[in-house]
């Protein structure tokens, strides 16, 4: 009896240990995911130095010697700090929620499609002024410069809906 106890007991011991090593290794991975707040990061499509500046309460300031450089680190920060609604937003806008929660959300993506939402924004990106469009575009790829940058986890709404890899940003989404 006493060698049953035994065992059990290093059995409970093995099992919370585990558990601690387990949490442990997914607090540091989902802890990956936050935005970098200092260093520097290399990216391809800046036409020059661009200085992202957060003060201790995570406001953001931009510093670029251009539009298009201010833009593109504009997307670059919003796709940092809340690429996970930013997703749900263009879900929400093409009626595709039901892809993340199921059948209970069926008729809402019907209504969605039914507004339109995303192809009139499609058709609206060709009514924009060209000076607009630039910007968006820009946006757009700061948006896609961090989604091909990114190495540590996905914002925890990817893994509660179980999805693996964001599609690329598109300008439409950006209208939606």
């Amino acid at each position: 009896m006493k060698k049953a106890l035994r065992w059990i007991g290093r059995g409970l011991l093995a099992l919370v240990l585990l558990s601690i090593l387990a949490g442990t290794g997914g607090y540091f991975y989902l802890r990956s995911g936050l935005p970098q707040a200092s260093g520097e990061i290399a990216l391809a499509g800046l036409d020059g130095e661009v200085e992202i500046l957060r003060d201790d309460r995570g406001l953001v300031t931009i510093r670029a010697g251009n539009k298009a450089d201010s833009f593109f680190a504009l997307g670059f920060v919003h796709a940092q700090d809340r690429f996970g609604q930013m997703e749900l937003t263009r879900r929400i806008g093409q009626g595709r929620i039901s892809e993340l929660a199921g059948e209970g959300t069926l008729q809402f993506d019907e209504l969605m499609r039914l507004f339109r939402i995303h192809e009139m924004a499609e058709a609206a990106l060709d009514q924009l002024a060209p000076q607009n469009r630039r910007s968006l575009d820009s946006y757009v790829a700061g948006v896609n410069a961090f989604l091909d940058s990114r190495s540590g986890a996905l914002p925890p709404e990817f893994y509660l809906f179980a999805v693996t890899e964001p599609e690329p940003w598109t300008a439409a989404d950006s209208l939606v």
